[in-house]
C-alpha cells in the first residue's frame, strides 16, 4: 500500500466487531465513524466510511486508491454513525 493512499480492506477488516452504539448527527464527537450505503434501507450495502473530526469536518478518501483528505461531512446517501472508541461511550 502507497503511503497516503487509502486502501479498502475487506468489511471485517475494516469495521469494528460488536454492537456500537448509534449517534445522531447532534450528537457527533471526533472520531465517530460515519457511513453511507448503495441502498439506505440494506446497510450490508455500506461501501463508505469516514472519521468524524468535529466542527462538521470528516477524515475521508472520495474512493479507493485516492489520497485521504478533511471535508466537509455531507448528508447525501448518509446512512448514520457509530462511536469507535474503545468504551463505546465517550468518544476518543
Amino acid at each position: 500500500m502507497t503511503p497516503g493512499r487509502a486502501h479498502d480492506p475487506a468489511p471485517s477488516q475494516r469495521r469494528p466487531s460488536g454492537p456500537r452504539p448509534h449517534v445522531s448527527l447532534t450528537q457527533l464527537q471526533p472520531g465517530d465513524l460515519l457511513f453511507w450505503p448503495a441502498d439506505l434501507a440494506n446497510p450490508a450495502t455500506i461501501h463508505h466510511e469516514a472519521s468524524h473530526l468535529g466542527g462538521g469536518m470528516m477524515l475521508a478518501a472520495p474512493h479507493s486508491g485516492t489520497f485521504v483528505r478533511v471535508q466537509s461531512v455531507y448528508l447525501d446517501g448518509y446512512f448514520g454513525a457509530t462511536r469507535s472508541g474503545p468504551s463505546s461511550g465517550g468518544g476518543m
